[in-house]
């Protein structure tokens, strides 16, 4: 992970309750749509590499019933142009955690046509890593710069990765275009 670039890993769960005991837990909002609460996932850092452990089981099946949906990057450029901090959305989601609707290569399965669908950019494969590229940029010639994350890239790749149960370790890559090659060229 580049120095020029802070992450933050932040755990998103979710539940179907309108209990209000449910909702003592810190950054617990409910409402009209699903109700949820996020946890920030502490990084360690080993020379150049960071891990973070995520425990997708971490509350038990209750009243409350919170259940991971999702882990969101958030990713801001140090000495950058603008303030604020890109939020990179569901780099890993559950959802075929729970359902089991992909095929052994990870992919969804069309049910009528056996045919993939968002494949191969968003599977379950732990032989490919999530790559979140970021860059400052200008989009047209009278606009400022600003920090994108995920920036655009000349091909397609793996944007977020699908936990499935027994998998042990996902690796997610974050690069800085305006100090890295694009990886996915």
């Amino acid at each position: 992970m580049p120095d020029s670039l802070q992450i933050e890993l932040v755990a998103l769960y979710v539940t179907d309750t309108k209990d209000m005991t449910c909702f003592s837990h810190p950054g617990a909002k409910w409402g009209q749509g699903p109700n949820y609460h996020s946890e920030p996932i502490e990084l360690a850092r080993k020379n150049s590499r960071y891990s973070a452990a995520l425990v997708v089981d971490k509350y038990l099946p209750g009243a409350c019933n919170w259940t991971l949906v999702r882990v969101n990057a958030v990713v801001e450029k140090i000495g950058g142009p603008d303030e604020e901090a890109e939020v990179v959305e569901q780099v890993i989601h559950t959802y075929y955690f729970y359902h089991d609707e992909s095929d052994s290569s990870g992919c969804d399965v069309n049910p009528r046509s056996g045919d993939h669908r968002k494949c191969p950019i968003e599977e379950n494969s732990l032989n490919t890593p999530v790559v979140i590229p970021c860059k400052v940029a200008s989009y047209a010639s009278n606009a400022q710069p600003s920090f994108d994350c995920p920036a655009l890239t000349k091909a397609n790749y793996k944007v977020s990765h699908r936990v499935k149960p027994g998998q042990k370790l996902i690796q997610i890559d974050f690069y800085d275009l305006d100090k890295e090659p694009d990886p996915t060229e």
